[in-house]
């Protein structure tokens, strides 16, 4: 089957763009693939550039990963993938015209495919979950549990990965212990973080950009990823980080479902309203105005749990890393997606 695939975001690291290569990379073993709007200029991997010169005239089918705004031409077999964190969904996503080219959309999680059954509730949807590549991601380290313990935090948009807060949580949980670090890593140049005040020799930031490579490492050195989110689509660097055999404290729900106290530590979250104002966001676009709020408590609660019990930390590090490797394959993936479009 001829199959073009729409996409506006492609990036060599992480998050969406991470998403679409290795998406692109699982599709094109199975069907005679070409690929479309995105933005020639950024680095792709040399084997997948052949895929943006060849003709997608005459496809088939369409895979579209972005928003419905973007349907590239109408086709018979037209799947959405909805990654769009939950927080991120337009109030007037399901008044758009292009709905009618749409026979499928395809979901990497029940929240979200919660959210848009709301906006749009005569969409027909797949919950189908997104894969991670353990290869790239990988591989599992074998970390020091009795020595200091390296805790790590990131954020694009601090205000919806509560960086805030887990740099709270962290100074409650240890205060001026020297043995405990956390390494704060931004990821965005525009975005400035605020390190509490005092004494913080135990917390230390890195202020731009990392490259895969580069954030591979950094998750290694980590013993502990901290990602209380307040929303995500599909939540990825949790799951890179437990492709290296690390342990994970995070919010359980809006597109990080699968968090569970066999493979990670949730943290205890309710739902209020999105403040006005929020950098990068509207009120509008989050679960018609409302978020997660990680509850700062079951944080520190958390930290220090890890804390006194290394070793389940790393026992649940090492479940994580079977979990992945059973029930977040992009070949599962391609292959249910492609047969929900195949004629």
């Amino acid at each position: 089957m001829k199959v073009r695939f729409v996409t506006s975001a492609v990036t060599p690291y992480t998050g969406v763009g991470a998403d679409s290569l290795e998406m692109m990379a699982a599709l094109r073993a199975r069907c005679d693939l070409s690929v479309t709007g995105c933005h020639t200029e950024t680095p792709w991997p040399l084997d997948l550039c052949t895929l943006l010169a060849k003709d997608h005239r005459e496809a088939e089918a369409e895979i579209q990963f972005s928003g419905p705004e973007q349907v590239f031409t109408p086709l018979t077999n037209h799947a959405l993938i909805a990654q769009w964190e939950t927080t991120a969904i337009p109030a007037e996503f399901a008044r758009h015209p292009a709905w009618r080219d749409i026979n499928r959309v395809v979901c990497p999680s029940r929240s979200s495919a919660d959210a848009i059954h709301k906006l749009a509730p005569w969409a027909n949807i797949a919950l189908v979950p997104f894969g991670i590549d353990s290869g790239l991601w990988g591989p599992v380290v074998e970390r020091d549990w009795s020595g200091p313990l390296r805790f790590g935090a990131l954020g694009f948009l601090d205000e919806r990965k509560a960086v805030r807060e887990t740099m709270f949580a962290f100074k409650e949980a240890f205060g001026d212990r020297t043995d405990v670090c956390l390494e704060l890593c931004n990821w965005n140049p525009d975005t400035q973080f605020s390190l509490p005040e005092g004494n913080i020799r135990n917390i230390r930031l890195t202020d731009r950009p990392l490259s895969r490579e580069e954030l591979r490492a950094w998750y290694q050195s980590l013993h502990v990823l901290c990602f209380p989110s307040r929303g995500e689509g599909n939540g990825r660097p949790p799951l890179e980080m437990g492709c290296t055999g690390g342990a994970v404290i995070a919010t359980s729900g809006m597109g990080l479902d699968w968090v569970t106290d066999e493979i990670a530590y949730p943290v205890e979250w309710s739902w209020v309203p999105v403040p006005d104002g929020t950098a990068g966001q509207t009120p509008t676009s989050y679960r018609q105005g409302e978020w997660m709020e990680p509850d700062v408590d079951s944080i520190i609660a958390q930290m220090r749990a890890i804390d006194a019990d290394r070793k389940e930390a790393a026992r649940r590090g090492v479940n994580l890393v079977s979990w992945l490797r059973t029930s977040r394959s992009w070949d599962a993936w391609a292959d249910a997606v492609l047969g929900l479009i195949d004629p």
